[in-house]
């Protein structure tokens, strides 16, 4: 894999995911936004990068279980693919570690 240290990976893992969750159509702002509308189009490029965009959330929530910003990718990306149910449960683990809370490591 690539050198550098732990946060430098991370940027560029965050990098590339970001990047990703654009070509999909899913919001990345840090922002609070209303529910993200399930992808209703048949874009064959839109598609492959949602599928990639829940292959690379699902990686990095196993690496960085305790990063609310994480569990609020993988919540719009499930969204976006239409499973509520895992999306709610994603969007309520993101509070439950101080998304939009203030304070130290809390996006």
């Amino acid at each position: 894999l690539l050198g550098g240290d732990e946060m430098q990976q991370d940027m560029l893992d965050q990098t590339l995911l970001v990047a990703v969750l654009q070509a999909a159509q899913v919001p990345v702002a840090n922002e609070v936004t209303d529910e993200v509308a399930p992808y209703e189009g048949d874009d064959p490029s839109v598609l492959y990068h949602l599928w990639l965009a829940r292959a690379l959330v699902n990686e990095r929530c196993s690496r960085r279980s305790l990063s609310p910003q994480t569990w609020e990718w993988h919540s719009r990306v499930h969204h976006r693919l239409g499973k509520k149910a895992i999306a709610d449960v994603s969007a309520l683990r993101a509070l439950d570690l101080g998304l939009r809370q203030g304070g130290k490591d809390a996006n």
